[in-house]
């Protein structure tokens, strides 16, 4: 289980639909229309209660359930919410049923369930739920059921969730708040306390039972400081302010961990976060010792940072205690040195995922919440306060490095290139772009063999790609058209990436610069869709799609023939192919009766292929593509679109007549 907790969370409510129920349970559940829904949600709870019922019938008899909890329980806007005198029953039966059910779907659906009814009436209309729930985790402790332990504190972890989904929250919440402070914070406290000293002595053991109870005791803990976290995400309450050192001693247990317990290191960076925006004086006041003691410790560690504990840094760079810590220049050398630089290289994992999923490998190079990202964030904030000396030192001297011995020392290059691509928008340059480009990047995009240093290429490409427009024009088009060529999927998917923007931003007053490349251009690309891995590569096959914007006449006959062809060729992506003419089409000027010949013999055969093989999802890509070559030919019929017409004809009585036999 890992840490879910952020101040933009939202409770999971969407639908499931592979679990609507059966119909003889509890009737259509069509919410959309006037008509009142049939079925009782009590009578599906108490079918979901009975254990000698099938488990399958309890499963979607609980997602019928669900369903009419989530739509129906509100009593506006819903034409039928439920009844009141079914309600206080429904709240009776629920919570034992969740805490108890062994099948992981019903509990689910459950759950959810419940958490929806919370929402809604916890605590002012369901004052019991909170002091009943607590009962019943003091009496799992106590047994030393942590099994059970953790379901009530996941129940009580999805009630206590709306209150870090509502901003700084309207009064009723603070309200509904302060009744969870008052009945809930001093068990809370303590059920950390047992939980720590549980796991110290858990930690210190080996053992398949060891390691599973430590398993379960560790899922408690970062339920224990997700509820924390919704509980002080609003504002600071007076009662996590009186006893904040004992919160701190407890947090402090999990700073420096072994790898069983990085998530709950992430869970405290989280916690603390909260308190370092804080500006109570209690914590002020504590702030010293924990960073001096905890994280500047942690800094010393041979492990990367988490990129909580990253965000945690850049946080305290950001706030009003930026000198507690990055005053001091060995602190600052500690983080620009053991953050910085380890966390920006590539680990063994992200060189796994770029050799075996080239979708996920770029997913995470551009999602600004991925390690690297956050740790330039983190730079960032340091060179606000500092300035740009210490990150352009930082880029020299990986260069430096990188000279030194190229093959052994790749990584340290990658490293500057994402340090000067993290800086793009700033308002000073971090490095002469240009004198960077020639020195660092042609390398890479000029080398001959495609397949060497392939890492390096995609940063090369993905730098080429955000500042191509402040480059002087080196001729570069064409090395980037021989990347497509690369066995890396990374490499040649960024490479097409670059082309499809060069192509959408080219100035159409000017000739295009793929337009005398074109056949190389339109071979490699399709050349790249047979590598392994990249068979459906929908970067590739955008740039494809995208020829249209190549306006010049030649190049236009060029393209259209190029794309027709090659999708036909592969007979895969049939619906690419339509997109593609259809880009072509709209995007253009030509005089296409004078095309009309040509296109015929590429496009006639697709859409008979289309129409022997009964490919009903791609008729009306088909009928449309030919209705559009109509459209462009002689008012006369030739011959060709009589036995297409005869063709569709033909295929539409047998439809027409299996659709009528049908029905009687």
């Amino acid at each position: 289980m890992g840490w879910r907790c952020s101040k933009d969370r939202t409770p999971s409510m969407k639908r499931n639909s592979e679990c609507l129920g059966p119909l003889w349970l509890c009737g259509p559940l069509d919410l959309g229309g006037t008509e009142k829904p049939s079925g009782s949600p009590l009578a599906l709870l108490r079918r979901v209660a009975e254990a000698s019922v099938d488990e399958q019938v309890r499963e979607r008899a609980a997602a019928c359930f669900n369903d009419h909890i989530k739509y129906r329980w509100r009593s506006w806007p819903d034409p039928f919410p439920l009844p009141a005198a079914e309600k206080d029953p429904i709240k009776t039966l629920i919570v034992p049923l969740v805490l108890s059910s062994a099948n992981p779907t019903i509990h689910a659906h459950l759950r959810q369930a419940l958490a929806i009814i919370g929402s809604h009436d916890f605590p002012r209309h369901w004052p019991a739920l909170l002091p009943d729930l607590t009962s019943r985790l003091e009496t799992a402790i106590e047994a030393d059921d942590f099994a059970s332990v953790n379901r009530v504190l996941d129940t009580l972890n999805s009630l206590l969730e709306k209150f870090c989904c509502n901003g700084k929250g309207p009064e009723p919440l603070r309200l509904d708040l302060k009744h969870c402070f008052d009945n809930f914070c001093d068990p809370l406290l303590k059920t950390v306390q047992i939980i720590s000293g549980k796991i110290n002595a858990a930690a210190s053991n080996a053992g398949f039972e060891v390691v599973s109870k430590l398993s379960l005791l560790i899922e408690a803990q970062l339920l224990c400081f997700e509820m924390f976290y919704s509980l002080n995400f609003i504002d600071l309450p007076g009662f996590f302010v009186k006893p904040v050192d004992k919160w701190m001693d407890e947090f402090k247990n999990y700073l420096t961990v072994t790898d069983q317990l990085n998530e709950l290191q992430s869970a405290v960076f989280e916690n603390i976060g909260l308190y370092v925006k804080k500006t109570d004086q209690p914590f002020q006041d504590y702030f010293r010792p924990f960073v001096e003691e905890a994280v500047v410790v942690l800094l010393d560690d041979a492990k990367p940072l988490t990129v909580a504990a990253i965000k945690f840094l850049t946080l305290v760079g950001t706030s009003s205690h930026y000198n507690r810590l990055f005053s001091q220049d060995h602190v600052l050398r500690q983080i620009t040195d053991k953050v910085v630089v380890r966390n920006m290289a590539l680990s063994d994992d992200d060189e796994e995922v770029f050799r075996k999923d080239y979708i996920e490998f770029i997913r995470r190079d551009m999602d600004p919440k991925s390690r690297r990202m956050v740790t330039c964030q983190l730079l960032k904030a340091i060179a606000r306060r500092s300035g740009l000396g210490r990150v352009s030192a930082m880029i020299r001297n990986l260069l430096a490095l990188f000279a030194e011995n190229p093959t052994t020392n790749w990584k340290y290059k990658d490293c500057a290139i994402s340090l000067v691509l993290s800086f793009k928008t700033h308002p000073t340059p971090v490095v002469d772009f240009v004198s960077f480009f020639r020195s660092v990047i042609m390398p890479e995009l000029q080398s001959r063999d495609v397949n060497s240093f392939p890492i390096l290429k995609a940063g090369a490409l993905k730098f080429f790609t955000k500042f191509w427009f402040r480059m002087p024009d080196m001729g570069l088009v064409g090395d980037v058209v021989r990347l497509l060529g690369s066995d890396a999927n990374v490499v040649h998917s960024y490479a097409a990436i670059f082309i499809k923007k060069r192509l959408l931003l080219s100035d159409k007053r000017k000739r295009s610069p793929f337009a005398r490349i074109l056949p190389v251009l339109s071979k490699n690309l399709f050349e790249a869709l047979k590598k392994r891995g990249s068979e459906e590569n929908k970067y590739v096959m955008d740039c494809i799609v995208h020829f249209g914007t190549i306006s010049e006449s030649p190049c236009i006959v060029s393209a259209t023939s190029v794309v027709i062809s090659g999708f036909c060729e592969n007979r895969k992506y049939p619906d690419r192919l339509f997109e593609a003419f259809d880009y072509l089409v709209t995007r253009s000027d030509l005089d296409w009766v004078s095309l009309v010949p040509a296109l015929d013999v590429w496009i006639l055969p697709s859409v008979r292929m289309m129409l022997d093989r009964h490919a009903t999802e791609f008729f009306p890509y088909a009928l449309w593509l030919f209705s559009r070559l109509m459209d462009y030919d002689t008012f006369k019929v030739p011959p060709p679109y009589k036995r297409l017409i005869l063709d569709i004809l033909n295929m539409l009585i047998v439809e027409a007549l299996l659709d009528k036999n049908h029905m009687c």
